[in-house]
């Protein structure tokens, strides 16, 4: 988040990429999750008018918590919505360590498409 606090308006990114941020999966640590209510209005003022979110998680609770604030916000449009599209393995975009990882523990990796509205 200081990231994005202290760019300069004049910066307008394209597309921002989150894989695998830390779930911190208890609840009274919901907090310190990255992506919340916050986070889309934050990162919507650096964002081109045409500009995609793409978030990688293999935590189902985030994924939820992560509808909730994009639901919330009203500043972006889930594009894949389909289940069948949230497969992360289903896209071809680069397999990373951690998503392998996953992998052998058998352990499902979903991803989140999202254009600002």
């Amino acid at each position: 988040m200081i990231l994005i606090e202290n760019m300069s308006l004049k910066i307008l990114l394209d597309e921002i990429w989150i894989l695998f941020p830390d779930p911190w999966p208890k609840k009274k640590h919901y907090k310190r999750r990255l992506i919340n209510d916050v986070f889309f209005y934050k990162i919507s003022s650096i964002l081109l008018s045409s500009g995609k979110i793409f978030i990688v998680t293999d935590s189902i609770s985030y994924f939820i918590s992560i509808l909730n604030s994009i639901s919330k916000s009203k500043l972006f449009q889930w594009i894949n919505n389909k289940p069948h599209d949230w497969q992360y393995s289903n896209h071809n975009i680069i397999k990373t360590k951690y998503y392998k990882k996953t992998l052998n523990c058998n352990i499902k990796s979903m991803i989140m498409i999202l254009s600002k509205i």
